[in-house]
């Protein structure tokens, strides 16, 4: 099977928690990830970035991975970034598992990358060899990073799961020394993510009425987290269901960790 070792590392992660590992999404689509006005306008290039993405895989099927995959870390962020070559076109994943998530997408010129997604994240990049370095803008600031072809145990995924009727697209950039994610519906609700409040302590009334409405949401999550363990559990233990409930009890033991 095809690069199933990087699929049980994946599991294993998720289970032991040995690494900080959750799933970054958004509600990807071809013109989410297309790099300019123009090429949003452009039916052959929303194709050709929702191209790649798709050949991007899930973690709980047996997929190869794309060919030429690269990853590394930006520079004075928390946050990994993956960049997937196809021909003249490429896509880039910028996540840090907590706030920060982006599909910058564009073109390949020869060994030039120029990607940008609609929200303002670009990737300005040269692939010298087996490397690609450049900058990525993250918010405004431009930050430096380095990025070396994915090794045996590395990768990036990407996947949908329905949760209560509610459709998440969850991708991970899995390295050798942890992995980075978040997960978003197709709202732009973030999950595995905490929100801190931006208030000055000026108004703690507000404060507690937020602190006592995410400790109901919690409560609701981990009732639902154990249900939906109950009935993987339930179900034979083989094939993507053994990664799906080790899914499952990272997320379990997340919201556990996370009780009021």
């Amino acid at each position: 099977m095809r690069h199933l070792p990087i699929r049980i590392a994946l599991a294993t992660v998720a289970a032991t928690g040995l690494t900080a590992l959750a799933g970054c999404s958004s509600d990807d689509s071809p013109t989410a990830t297309t790099t300019s006005t123009s090429a949003a306008a452009s039916p052959a290039a929303a194709a050709d970035a929702q191209s790649i993405l798709d050949s991007i895989p899930s973690p709980f099927a047996d997929a190869p991975r794309p060919a030429d995959t690269y990853l590394g870390s930006v520079d004075g962020t928390n946050a990994y970034i993956a960049v997937v070559v196809s021909g003249d076109k490429a896509v880039a994943f910028v996540c840090d598992g907590a706030t920060t998530w982006a599909w910058p997408a564009g073109s390949f010129d020869t060994s030039r990358l120029a990607l940008a997604d609609p929200n303002g994240t670009t990737v300005d990049a040269q692939v010298d060899g087996s490397t690609v370095t450049g900058t990525v803008r993250i918010g405004g600031t431009d930050h430096a990073f380095t990025a070396a072809p994915a090794q045996t145990n590395e990768g990036v995924y990407r996947t949908a799961l329905d949760e209560n009727g509610q459709t998440f697209t969850v991708g991970w950039i899995v390295r050798e020394e942890g992995g980075r994610g978040l997960e978003r519906s197709a709202t732009g609700t973030l999950r595995n993510a905490v929100n801190i409040s931006q208030d000055d302590g000026a108004d703690r009334r507000q404060d507690e009425q937020n602190e006592q409405r995410r400790c109901e949401e919690l409560e609701r999550d981990l009732a639902d987290a154990r249900a939906t363990l109950s009935a993987l559990q339930a179900r034979p233990r083989e094939g993507g269901n053994i990664q799906m409930i080790a899914l499952a009890q990272q997320r379990l033991d997340r919201l556990i960790n996370d009780q009021c």
